[in-house]
């Protein structure tokens, strides 16, 4: 996966304002039922499943699956097996309106 100029993972503002950006979704992320299963489908990645699910609720377990336009047609699950397949995710979901 390479990027072009104009690709999200170009856009990813940094680890800090990542980090700040998932200290946000703490309450809603204890009320997950499925934090376990979640963290495990997204190759252990628990700040990226915070966000997941406080961005699309019940539905993540299906959504980490389907294809993403916003993600080049790639599924959540699909870009974490890059690193900047991985910036793509996090810098789509801080675009994400809520």
């Amino acid at each position: 996966m390479s990027p072009s100029n104009d690709s999200l993972e170009n856009y990813f503002p940094g680890n800090k304002r990542w980090n700040d950006f998932v200290s946000c979704f703490e309450n809603e992320w204890v009320e997950c039922d499925f934090q376990n299963e979640l963290i495990e489908q997204l190759s252990n990645n628990v700040d990226i499943a915070k966000v997941i699910y406080a961005s699309v609720g019940t539905i993540a377990l299906d959504w980490i699956k389907e294809t993403v336009p916003a993600l080049e047609n790639l599924s959540p699950s699909e870009c974490l097996k890059s690193f900047n397949g991985t910036r793509r995710l996090k810098t789509m979901l801080m675009r994400m309106p809520r």
